[in-house]
């Protein structure tokens, strides 16, 4: 058999900007143009080892185990230049005078930072039976286990609307267990034609996301 052996580095950047100016019209009437940033980054390490059987016999089959860990953080910010006077004239009756110049730093009304770790340790394994030439049945599948420590740390003007308060801090930890079937089976009568039946179950990591109300 084969046995291969893979140690990985990943990192990855993101960066959008939108123009959310109708999204908060309802809320700061006038405020322009409002813009929604968002950047990210993560990092982290995955390590895979697997063993495969030679092919050319009756049972071909494959097993390993993989693990992976992964750090990302997230900012996202909405602003707009005149938030500060638009917040005063709209929300001081209400709230009190100048609080938009006491909450708003260089347009900028609201904030979110989400810092995020996440690991996943899985071993997979299939074997592929060949009845003929032709026709071959595989089977497999893949129990995975995941752990994921995240937080997501707001303020801002627009924080008092959504949370009540200027800033917050949420936190938490969440782990999740499963398995992951595989099943196919391929038929190849000749070298221009192969048909095949595929069922299979899918897992992928999640990340965090955070949606002001």
């Amino acid at each position: 058999g084969v046995l291969t052996a893979t140690a990985t580095y990943h990192k990855k950047t993101t960066a959008s900007l939108t123009d959310s100016t109708a999204s908060f019209a309802p809320y700061l009437p006038g405020a322009s143009p409002v813009s929604t940033v968002l950047t990210g980054d993560s990092h982290g390490q995955t390590f895979e080892v697997r063993y495969a059987s030679r092919p050319g016999g009756r049972l071909d089959y494959l097993i390993g185990a993989f693990h992976d860990s992964t750090t990302e953080d997230f900012l996202q910010t909405f602003s707009a230049p005149n938030a500060a006077a638009v917040i005063d004239a709209v929300y001081g009756p209400l709230l009190g005078a100048g609080i938009g110049t006491a909450t708003v730093q260089n347009g900028e009304f609201f904030r979110g930072e989400l810092p995020f770790t996440g690991k996943e340790e899985a071993i997979f394994g299939e074997g592929t039976f060949h009845f003929t030439d032709q026709l071959k049945l595989t089977l497999g599948g893949r129990a995975f286990k995941t752990s994921s420590t995240n937080a997501a740390v707001t303020s801002g003007f627009f924080n008092i609307l959504t949370a009540g308060s200027l800033s917050t801090t949420q936190s938490g930890d969440q782990s999740a267990s499963g398995f992951t079937p595989k099943a196919s089976l391929n038929w190849t009568p000749d070298e221009s034609f192969m048909a095949y039946a595929l069922v299979a179950k899918g897992f992928r990591f999640g990340v965090p996301n955070i949606i002001a109300s």
